[in-house]
């Protein structure tokens, strides 16, 4: 699930689907979260000038966009076509409870970060609590999909319909969380992966612009 505008991979030569672009995003999503925990949780958070807590909260805020469309793609697209295919042999309501409670999470960080790009002194210590419990239950949430759910989709699921729920997503995606998310999984995608995404003459731009809001988030590139 890669939650992009890239066209779908295919494999006629496999019956089981494709999970490569799932896995990316689920990377992409913990390596992120990390390192803006890393980032508020350290000495410096409330030291930080305004110009550059600014663009953490842009990030911030990006970020949490990604992640919750990521989820509710999911809770949509993908469970329902899911619980079609495996019956009983599934129990979603867990991970969608999951989801509800994230998005609860992400709407506080959202807020605090906004509190915090004009006056990191006062609001660092909240947003790095808030960053730091939403990376535990993702870290917790991922590694369940992960070991719990992507047997049962390699073994119910037809390429053909995850394939059709992909393309679902990619359609959904609004253009400008688009350019933030092509170039934001590029960075996390193996070389292999990258046929997921667009060409690079496509992505540079893109990734351009990524890299230098980036950079001044966490001081460097990925």
């Amino acid at each position: 699930m890669t939650n992009s505008s890239a066209p779908a991979a295919t494999d006629t030569a496999s019956a089981l689907p494709d999970l490569t672009g799932i896995r990316l995003s689920h990377r992409a999503i913990l390596g992120d979260i990390a390192r803006l925990a890393a980032l508020l949780s350290g000495a410096g958070a409330r030291a930080m000038p305004l110009t550059r807590a600014g663009a953490v909260t842009t990030y911030i805020q990006r970020y949490n966009a990604a992640v919750r469309h990521h989820h509710r793609n999911e809770d949509d697209r993908l469970w329902p076509v899911i619980a079609a295919a495996a019956g009983r042999a599934v129990d979603l309501v867990p991970y969608i409870g999951e989801h509800e409670v994230l998005d609860r999470l992400q709407d506080a960080a959202d807020v605090t970060a906004a509190h915090f790009a004009e006056n990191p002194v006062r609001h660092a210590p909240r947003l790095a609590a808030l960053l730091v419990e939403q990376r535990d239950l993702l870290i917790e949430h991922i590694d369940a999909e992960e070991q719990h759910l992507f047997p049962v989709i390699l073994r119910h699921v037809s390429a053909a319909r995850y394939a059709a729920a992909e393309a679902e997503i990619r359609k959904s995606t609004p253009p400008e969380l688009v350019s933030w998310m092509q170039p934001w999984l590029w960075r996390y995608a193996t070389a292999e992966e990258r046929r997921l995404l667009p060409p690079a003459p496509v992505i540079e731009p893109l990734l351009a612009a990524y890299t230098a809001g980036e950079t001044q988030v966490f001081g460097h590139a990925r």
